[in-house]
């Protein structure tokens, strides 16, 4: 059987956010994500992407349908279609107990042809303790019972089996709601909560997700707030799929895929596949998402000046000197001059951010040491020749291009 896999670089991109100093590692992953994204949509990348990663937490899952289903819906989060993802969790939720009511005994005719409306009944069975052994329920259950209806009602429900010694529940007595409810409430009062199939977490938590898509589905009021309830659904989603289906081992030897890729027509422009390294150096540069050492000699090789043009925001033409330089022979610097809008030469220091193959240049304030969007120039750049240097503005997609005219010193 595969296994589901998680997107890793959302995994990472969580790790690298809370440890120190991996500033680098964290903004190569994002532009990865970025980068990926803009295949498939173009506004509002840095939301989606906050989105997508505060609902990624589990790297594998066995497979089956509540988990094909559970990554289209955080798709459907990501994207910003929370309603419709509130609706999916709330199927999904039914999913799981129909892939888990398989495996038990149930006084239930056709599963498959149970209706939606069964959800809480089916729910409320799967937890009822099936066998409990008898020193258990005697002592845990039974004693602690003080109302005499719920004690008879309790042991009417349980037959002893003296071969096994344990108590085991009579399925018929579960073929009503009304009775189940009646028997959780009573483990609960006792705060008796060893549940089958699920904890008692994982089944407060379903019956939430429920009674939330339930208010989208036959809505009575208009005062939801879909983003705070589709991230609600997912992260009390997540608790229980981990619960049921998350592989807690190592794996080995397992064909693995990702849960992606049953959404082409959501996925298109991502790369789900895990890369591999002939070396440990090479994995650990991998995982960094660090540039290789060719392509940050190459970087290095463009030190110099360099003349070129570009359109601002407004789509006003300019033009300017591009300088890179080495501090103390280690660190590769610029800094940009050209003429301003306002007709006053500028020079403006530039971030240089390496991303492989290409890099980005990002002007920024000396004292406040912030970019301004449409104020401040941001480039993303690639050397096409030796000397030249193609690329265009990131903000406002026009293109640009510069030509090396001398090595500085």
């Amino acid at each position: 059987m595969p296994y589901i896999s998680e997107f890793e670089e959302l995994l990472k991109l969580r790790i690298f956010a809370e440890i120190p100093n991996s500033r680098v590692p964290f903004e190569n992953t994002k532009e990865i994500i970025s980068k990926a994204l803009i295949n498939e949509y173009i506004g509002n990348i840095e939301e989606k992407i906050n989105r997508w990663v505060s609902v990624t937490c589990i790297p594998f899952f066995k497979e089956a349908k509540p988990i094909k289903y559970y990554f289209q819906s955080k798709m459907l989060f990501r994207d910003g279609f929370y309603e419709s993802a509130i609706a999916l969790s709330r199927s999904i939720c039914e999913m799981i107990c129909y892939d888990l009511i398989k495996n038990n005994n149930h006084p239930f005719t056709d599963i498959e042809q149970t209706d939606i409306p069964m959800f809480r009944i089916l729910l409320n069975f799967l937890v009822i303790p099936k066998n409990i052994n008898r020193t258990s329920f005697e002592m845990s259950i039974i004693s602690k019972i003080k109302n005499i209806d719920d004690l008879n009602f309790m042991k009417s429900a349980y037959l002893f089996d003296k071969l096994k010694n344990y108590y085991r529940f009579k399925i018929e007595c579960g073929s009503k709601n009304k009775n189940l409810e009646r028997y959780l409430n009573i483990f609960k009062e006792i705060n008796y909560l060893e549940f089958d199939n699920l904890s008692f977490k994982a089944h407060q938590y379903l019956h939430q997700i429920y009674d939330i898509g339930n208010k989208y589905i036959h809505a009575k009021e208009s005062n939801f707030i879909p983003k705070n309830d589709a991230y609600a659904c997912l992260e009390m989603l997540t608790h229980i799929l981990h619960e049921v289906y998350a592989i807690k081992d190592t794996i080995i030897g397992g064909k693995i895929k990702s849960g992606y890729m049953d959404f082409p027509d959501i996925c298109d422009g991502m790369s789900y596949s895990l890369e591999a390294a002939d070396t440990p150096e090479e994995a650990l540069r991998i995982y960094y998402n660090l540039p290789t050492n060719n392509q940050v000699k190459k970087m290095c090789s463009i030190v110099g000046v360099w003349e070129g043009e570009w359109k601002d925001a407004i789509g006003s033409n300019h033009k300017g000197i591009l300088e890179f330089y080495k501090e103390a022979e280690k660190y590769l610097c610029a800094n940009l001059k050209y003429i301003d809008e306002n007709n006053i030469n500028n020079i403006e220091c530039l971030q240089i951010k390496l991303f492989g193959a290409y890099f980005h240049l990002i002007g920024f304030d000396e004292k406040t040491k912030k970019h301004i969007k449409n104020k401040h120039v941001y480039f993303e750049m690639e050397l096409f020749k030796d000397n030249i240097i193609l690329g265009e503005s990131v903000e406002n997609k026009s293109r640009l291009m510069f030509k090396k005219l001398y090595i500085s010193k």
